[in-house]
């Protein structure tokens, strides 16, 4: 197994039914045979932070947006310290399912909350930690909707919020992917075999130029 110089972040974002999760996994079970590769996802990837991913997520809850916003804060600042931070400092490939630009898109453009407050207080969560790189996977609401109904699940408490509310979200992913660095925007309205090849190929590249 190769060993990485120094840790490396790579960011999986997106709205509902993206397809981030099953390119994290596929990214996972081939970079886990090269490279000392750990899967992570939030709110989570820590006990408290998947205590608090329950109460996000439970349809029955009823939350103010102030509410919701900090919670998950909280969650990214013990999933930040407990998790994400060691791995980084153990010069591992951290692949995270969401993170801080999941608060950008969900409560700022979402929610409306305004985004330098959201920018700051992610800012203290992470501790400054940043992805080195950010994979936005971005289809259409109505498609997200099909692959929804085809996924056979009840949804979840963000997932029952409406049309309004979604476009919205990728109306943030999209300023996302103009105005980070290291954001890169996916078509994910395409063969599934298409972008992992292609989520792999930049990843790979990467950590090459880290070597």
């Amino acid at each position: 197994m190769n060993k990485l110089k120094t840790g490396i972040f790579i960011l999986f974002e997106g709205g509902e039914c993206c397809g981030k999760s099953t390119i994290q996994k596929r990214c996972f079970d081939y970079f886990s045979t090269k490279y000392d590769t750990v899967k992570m996802r939030e709110p989570g990837s820590a006990n408290v932070s998947e205590g608090i991913r329950k109460l996000l997520l439970d349809p029955e809850m009823k939350m103010s947006d102030i509410t919701e916003l900090m919670l998950y804060e909280s969650a990214r600042a013990q999933f930040v310290e407990e998790s994400l931070k060691p791995a980084l400092e153990q010069c591992k490939l951290v692949l995270c399912d969401r993170s801080y630009y999941s608060t950008v898109a969900y409560q700022g453009f979402g929610r409306g909350i305004d985004l330098k407050t959201i920018e700051s207080l992610n800012n203290i969560a992470t501790q400054g930690i940043k992805p080195d790189i950010s994979f936005i996977f971005d289809v259409p609401y109505e498609e997200a909707i099909r692959r929804m109904k085809n996924a056979w699940k009840s949804p979840d408490r963000i997932e029952r919020l409406g049309k309004e509310f979604h476009e919205k979200v990728r109306e943030g992913y999209l300023y996302i992917a103009k105005n980070y660095p290291e954001a890169i925007l996916i078509n994910a309205f395409r063969d599934i075999e298409t972008i992992i090849k292609e989520v792999m190929g930049k990843t790979e590249e990467y950590i090459l130029s880290k070597s």
